[in-house]
């Protein structure tokens, strides 16, 4: 006892250093796995785009400034040269602005209208006389992120240059494209102006084209925090980028062509990011006094700059300094009767001094130039200019043919969806950590002389879009409204009582306005859920509707059984009760036993809400399962996975007590099955998936957390249950606000909901942290009874003493859990652990993990100085942890054993660490080689799983039959298998000591290539590949690589029979100079291979051999014993040499795994199709293998045959199509007929198009054939993706294990085109893909079908043979059964047309089962015989 004390105080001390302390004590492997890791995530990192003037996009590392990839384009902005007109006009690259440039002293002005918004209004005339036109091109590019590779995938645009990519015929192509690949969208608007007023009839019109990127706009809550300023000239190309919150420069670059434009891309497109444009001397400014953090008296002004780039004039608004010249934007001109309009008078601020001087020298700049030019008008002067005014004198007048709704109010409430940054962020720069503000921003002077600071994602461009939206007279009216209400208070007696009624008024109208504004949400997200249910019915099974007027008429089979859609269930079997008259009821959906919850019309909100999150979260093993929602004129009813017992009925309920859900099921088995540990650590699973997909549950209680049924290997999951209070997080955020509401039940909801404070994910880890306490207590919570319990919650007031009811000493496990529950119902919520950090809590660690992590400790810990961190927090309370001296609580034994090698000091902390470590080595080897085997037999169960070797009767290399067959080629379809199979071979020849230096290594081909590539690379060792035929072009090589005569070579081999293979290749080795002793084989099949290679000088070295693998299968129930034995007979009869003969004379092999020679009881464990199981095993129990084919038009008739021949077929052939009444009622009837008579229905419905198209002739239609049929057949010729179109509709909502296919390779017709080469293909779709889907193959010969585990299935049965008038052609009973081969005989005439179709079908089920008798007798006498 007193040493379990000492390992929990001990593993106590060592986790008070943190959850993640095991994470920080790094070995160098771990390290360069995390080098390795890195290098990974820069090719998925997400990267800056910067969009230039001169039409480029150019990606760029945000840490480090490395370009990754340049794109050029088309310039951003086409401008025709400036003519001799008075007014030039001057587009904005950012965001499509218009400027008017009236002349060299005629002033600059903004228009109230942007190129986009022309281009949506067109045509149009402006109240100045200016006809407007416009047009709109979208092109579509697809852009790989990591390399910047772009081709044109969809648009009316040309193609980018250089961009263009061809196959080797010449013809475009994506096939570069991978998964991590987006698609860019950019718009070009083109604008042609004319002046209708224009006296000059020479004058032409004027036209701008504007580019732009399509792209998400970031939220202001996310541009408030984004990380980085980026700064861009407003002249150049040069770019510099700062870290946000230090202020510190992180990279400067130039790009050549100023910005326009900064994204960052990301899988889902373009995002904006804000930036802002300064002049060149500022930026080099603030690069400057970024290096020693001091702003204090920089002030920034706003300016529009007017440059030229490649001939096209822009004007982009930008910031200076006061050093920078500045011209006016105002006329020069003086005004009749005053002095200069914006020049001050003289009785103005002497603060404006600096101001004057500048508009006096821009001034003086606009007159040289004037008398430099003469009359020529042509001349536009380059530089900033003081922030022009907008004209709003100028209106737009849409044309009688446009639409009402594009007047001057359009642009108020329509956004443009291609807006890229909605004007450049602002400049308040670095953010230093100093507690005075002032001196960590730069103050930005506007046009009025005032100061203020523009936070970072705030412009004045963004101003300037707001004015835009407002006119003069609506200021006015403003003005208006606030003056008069000014007068009329100030002529009321009593102001403050008039101010609190009229506050009190507004308060009382607002508090209306909101709630009809949440009434109004709430009833859209019902419509929403109801639409979304209805959107998904035809995916999850559902036929009703909410909203749409579509319903399921409820059918009632008497006491109490109801029919509601797809979902059975008895209104007598209850198996709870929720609120607001909820009812849970057992059913049925799709012959899977499920609980249906049955819910009023007032709680769809919330059920659609729960129905949106399920499907969104149920993927998960510890989340309940949903089905599928039905809905009647009254009720919803929703179908999830049936559960034994809630967590509830665990803890509290007696031992004897059987579950609601299942009678055989009692308490105290599930006690059994599943232990208090499991079921708190996957409810956390749960949990933590849920939060990953920002889903906050909020009712997180025991009575929502469910026990499954025991499964077919009995065991038992816990599952987070009832998702109606669920909140889904908006995207980007953490938390939700009080206008949820409090939710929850009382006394196990976190003290944040009840304050109305905004609630996280932490409110479920504080319910959690309860019901942690109550199962561990047994049933106690920690916040007391229920009448005080919401209350202490409140006030923070909790008792964990009940943890420790049963022993004052605890042990390890009581004290990590009182640690955890009490972190996890913190009062504070960022104090609580994560979901995540609870999962990984030392509460669920076993004690194998928790011993190796105190050794990583104590190698932590081994030559640290005292008083050195983390030694010096371990060695704190080591008087405590050790007991005065741990090795008085020692075994005598232990203790002299442990001091045989060193001396220990029992007052230390870090010598009891080491005495852990040094005892538990001693065990290390056992260890190692424990888990090897593991490894092993877990790699011997994954080949199997996947196909990767298959019995039945097959034709070998060397040219006899075997019962098993290994296809190792299927690993390259099974990555993780293929790299554990790499790992292990690496191992295997590490263990050889075969991995001497200077090794080349040579795979046999072709299996063995990409398993040699793969050890290669991770061995760093050479390698040689071997042709199997010398090329007869070129080097005409048999061997390449790079290789010296004398080189060792070790050969890699998949399997091995003689060796024959190896032993080709060792002789083309050896014949160019390289050395070969060794090969690496993966399986020897034991059957002469190594005594064959031996003698030719090469030892083979076997991973696994037949004989294992046959006894892993066999251990893991994956075949019989009699599997084994026949293998083990045939290994020990068929010894090969390595030319093919046998080894001994006379040798007569038998395969005991012949199909033909089976029995269907042997036959049914070989299967890998569930269905092909089930109905071998039918046929073994009814002593049939016959099919009737019943193709008649009459239901009535149909039903009749059925009821009459029942007793002796396996199968029932329909063909719906030409049912002429085919009814629900029909469907039911026979389906009941065949749980009478116990057979199959068969649809022979022969589905032959693509995946999407048979997926919905199965589930739809008016037959709904995956409703009803077992079985159906399907043609091969689509290929495999018809299989997965099938699989996919079973997959949605229907047990897969209860349906399945026939695949037709041959029919028995004459002249059919099923020729060789297509039987052949459907075998190996039948053998290699979808195995658990395929139950057999519809074909006319024996030794097309090879797998014991496939059911082969033969038409055109009669007792006489023949054929008739249509070519079909008819074999007798016994010729089909024994010479064919056939395992289910189709017989369809033979029994309709006669007179007692009863008698007839007994006749052929006798003479069918006895020719089966005799082909299955008549093998193993010939078998015995030889």
């Amino acid at each position: 006892m007193y040493g379990k004390v000492h390992m929990c105080v001990l593993l106590l001390l060592v986790a008070a250093l943190g959850y993640t302390a095991e994470e920080k004590i790094a070995s160098p492997s771990s390290l360069s796995q995390q080098q390795d890791c890195t290098a990974v995530a820069k090719d998925e990192e997400t990267m800056l785009v910067f969009s230039t003037l001169g039409g480029g996009l150019t990606a760029i590392d945000p840490l480090t400034g490395e370009t990754r990839w340049s794109i050029a384009d088309e310039p951003a902005i086409r401008v025709p040269t400036p003519s001799d007109a008075s007014a030039h006009y001057l587009p904005d690259p950012r965001d499509g602005s218009l400027y008017r440039m009236n002349g060299i002293e005629g002033g600059l002005k903004k228009l109230p209208y942007t190129i986009p918004q022309l281009v949506a209004s067109a045509p149009c005339r402006s109240s100045d006389g200016i006809l407007y036109s416009g047009k709109k091109s979208d092109v579509w590019f697809l852009i790989d992120p990591k390399t910047g590779q772009r081709e044109k995938v969809l648009g009316f645009g040309g193609a980018p240059p250089q961009t263009s990519y061809k196959d080797a015929d010449g013809t475009d192509s994506i096939g570069w494209a991978t998964s991590r690949a987006v698609y860019l969208g950019r718009t070009q608007y083109t604008v042609m102006m004319y002046d209708s007023l224009a006296t000059d009839r020479n004058s032409k019109p004027w036209n701008v084209t504007f580019f732009d990127y399509t792209a998400h706009s970031m939220a202001p809550e996310l541009t408030k925090e984004y990380e980085f300023l980026h700064l861009t000239s407003s002249s150049s190309g040069l770019t510099a980028t700062f870290e946000q919150n230090k202020g510190t420069p992180m990279w400067q670059k130039d790009l050549s062509s100023p910005v326009v434009a900064v994204f960052l891309l990301g899988s889902e497109g373009l995002l904006s990011v804000p930036f802002q444009t300064v002049s060149d001397d500022v930026l080099q400014e603030i690069n400057e006094r970024a290096k020693s953090g001091n702003f204090d008296d920089m002030k920034l002004f706003e300016t529009v700059y007017i440059g030229e780039a490649g001939n096209n004039l822009y004007a982009l608004p930008s910031l200076v300094d006061k050093n920078t010249a500045t011209l006016p934007s105002e006329p020069s001109i003086n005004l009749l009767g005053g002095p200069l309009k914006g020049r001050p008078s003289s009785s103005s601020s002497s603060s404006l001094g600096e101001n004057n001087q500048e508009d006096d020298f821009g001034r003086e700049l606009i007159s040289k130039a004037n008398r430099l030019g003469g009359k020529n008008e042509n001349i536009i002067i380059l530089g900033h200019y003081q922030t022009p005014k907008t004209d709003d004198r100028i209106k737009l007048d849409i044309v009688p043919s446009g639409p009402s709704s594009m007047g001057k109010g359009f642009w108020k409430h329509q956004e443009l969806s291609t807006m890229l940054v909605v004007g450049a962020p602002g400049v308040a720069l670095p953010k230093l950590k100093t507690p005075k503000r002032s001196q960590n921003t730069i103050g930005v002077q506007t046009s009025d002389g005032e100061k203020r600071e523009l936070d970072y994602g705030e412009t004045n461009e963004t101003n300037h879009m707001k004015l835009q939206g407002s006119t003069d007279l609506v200021w006015a009216v403003f003005s208006r409204i606030y003056m008069d209400t000014k007068l009329w208070l100030d002529d009321q007696p009593n102001k403050l009582p008039t101010i609190m009624f009229i506050t009190m008024f507004g308060l009382v109208v607002f508090g209306f306005y909101y709630i009809n504004l949440q009434m109004k949400a709430l009833k859209e997200q019902s419509q929403q859920g109801s639409q979304t249910s209805n959107s998904n019915r035809s995916g999850s099974g559902g036929s009703g509707g909410s909203d749409s007027g579509s319903y399921s008429e409820p059918i009632d089979f008497g006491d109490g059984e109801m029919r509601v859609g797809k979902i059975n269930f008895n209104t007598q079997n209850v198996l709870g009760k929720g609120c607001e008259g909820t009812f849970v009821f057992r059913g049925m959906f799709e012959k899977r036993e499920v609980a249906v919850k049955r819910i009023l019309p007032g709680c769809f909100t919330l059920a659609d809400r729960e129905v949106t999150l399920l499907r969104e979260s149920d993927a998960h093993e510890n989340v309940v399962r949903y089905f599928c929602t039905e809905q009647d004129r009254q009720f919803r009813y929703i179908a999830v996975e049936l559960c034994a017992a809630t967590l509830q009925d665990y803890v509290d309920g007696k031992g004897t007590s059987t579950v609601v859900a299942a009678n055989t099921v009692t308490v105290g088995l599930l006690r059994k099955k599943i232990s208090t540990l499991d079921i708190l650590r996957q409810a956390t699973s749960g949990l933590m998936h849920l939060h990953s997909l920002s889903i906050v549950h909020r009712d997180i209680k025991p009575q929502n957390i469910l026990l499954s049924l025991p499964d077919n290997r009995l065991r038992v999951r816990a599952m987070i249950s009832d998702f109606g209070l669920c909140k889904k997080l908006n995207y980007g955020k953490a938390s939700f606000s009080r206008r949820s509401g409090v939710t929850g039940t009382d006394g196990w909801i976190a003290p944040e909901m009840q304050r109305g404070q905004r609630a996280t994910t932490s409110v479920d880890i504080f319910s959690l942290g309860c019901v942690f306490y109550y199962v561990l207590s047994d049933g106690f919570h920690p916040f007391g009874d229920n009448l005080k319990r919401q209350a202490n919650i409140l006030s923070n007031e909790f008792d964990l003493g009940m943890l420790r009811r049963e022993n004052s000493q605890p042990d390890c496990r009581t004290i990590l859990a009182e640690e955890l529950v009490n972190d996890m119902i913190q009062a504070e919520p960022g104090k609580r652990p994560s979901a995540k950090s609870v999962a990984k809590h030392p509460l669920f660690w076993s004690n194998d993990r928790i011993l190796a992590f105190l050794q990583d400790v104590s190698d932590r810990v081994e030559k640290l100085e005292v008083m050195t961190e983390p030694l010096r927090s371990l060695e704190k309370n080591a008087r405590f942890v050790v007991r005065e001296d741990w090795s008085r609580y020692l075994d005598a034994e232990i203790t002299a054993d442990l001091r045989k090698f060193r001396g220990y000091q029992g007052y230390s902390v870090r010598d009891l660490l080491r005495a852990l470590r040094n005892k538990g080595a001693l065990n290390k080897v056992t260890t190692v080689k424990m888990l090897s085997d593991l490894k092993m037999k877990d790699l011997a169960v994954k080949l199997f799983d996947i196909n990767a070797f298959k019995f039945g009767d097959f034709k070998m290399k060397v040219g006899i039959n075997s019962p098993v067959y290994f296809d190792l080629r299927v690993i390259v379809s099974h990555p993780d298998v293929m790299n554990m199979l790499s790992d292990m071979l690496l191992e295997f020849i590490v263990d050889k000591k075969l991995n001497t230096s200077g090794i080349h290594l040579c795979g046999v081909p072709y299996t063995a290539l990409p398993l040699a590539t793969l050890i290669s690379i991770k061995a760093n060792e050479p390698m040689v590949i071997r042709r199997k035929e010398a090329k007869k072009y070129g080097t005409k090589k048999l061997i390449e690589g790079k290789f010296d005569a004398g080189d060792k070579c070790l050969i890699i081999e998949d399997v091995v029979t003689s060796g024959s293979s190896i032993l080709e290749t060792v002789d083309d080795l050896r014949s160019e100079g390289l050395v070969v002793t060794d090969a690496i084989v993966v399986v020897d099949r034991e059957q002469g291979g190594a005594q064959n290679t031996e003698e030719r000088g090469v030892r083979m070295h076997s991973l696994f051999t037949l004989s294992y693998l046959m006894q892993v299968m066999l251990e893991t129930n994956r075949i019989e014993e009699s599997t084994v034995k026949a293998v083990a007979k045939y290994i020990e009869a068929c010894q090969i040499r390595s030319d093919g003969s046998f080894m001994k004379n006379g040798t007569k092999v038998v395969n005991e795994l012949s199909r033909t020679r089976m029995s269907f009881e042997a036959r049914a464990d070989l299967a890998k199709c569930p269905l092909a199981k089930d109905l071998m095993k039918l046929i073994a129990t009814k002593k049939t293998t016959l099919c009737l084919a019943a193709d008649m038009t009459k239901s009535e008739e149909i039903l009749n045959l059925a009821d009459a021949v029942g007793p002796y077929i396996c199968l029932l052939k329909t063909h719906c199509d030409i049912i002429s009444d085919f009814s629900e009622q029909f469907v039911r009837s026979l389906q009941s007929l065949a749980r009478q008579h116990n057979f199959l229905l068969l649809e022979d419905r022969k589905f032959a198009d693509i995946g999407n198209t048979v997926a919905q002739q199965y589930v739809g239609g008016l037959h709904r054939i995956a409703d009803w049929a077992d079985l159906v057949t399907v043609h091969a010729l689509p290929g495999q993706g018809i299989l997965k179109g099938l699989k996919s509709a079973v997959n949605a909502d229907r047990p897969l294990a209860s349906r399945g296919v026939f695949l037709l390779a041959e029919m028995s017709t004459e002249g059919t085109l099923t020729d060789e080469k297509y039987s052949t293909a459907t075998m190996k779709m039948a053998t290699e893909m979808d195995t658990d889907f395929v139950a057999g193959i519809v074909c006319q010969r024996k030794d097309l079908v090879a797998s014991p585990g496939l059911l082969q299935l033969t038409p055109g049965v009669k007792l006489e043979e023949g054929v008739d008038g249509l070519g079909q052609l008819y074999d007798s009973p016994e010729r089909v059964v024994k010479e064919r081969g056939a395992d289910i005989c189709v017989v369809g005439r033979g029994i309709l047309s006669s007179k007692t179709p009863s008698e007839t079908a007994r006749i052929y089920r006798d003479r069918l089962w006895e020719a089966y008798q005799e082909r299955i007798g008549d093998e193993e006498k010939n078998g015995a015989d030889n």
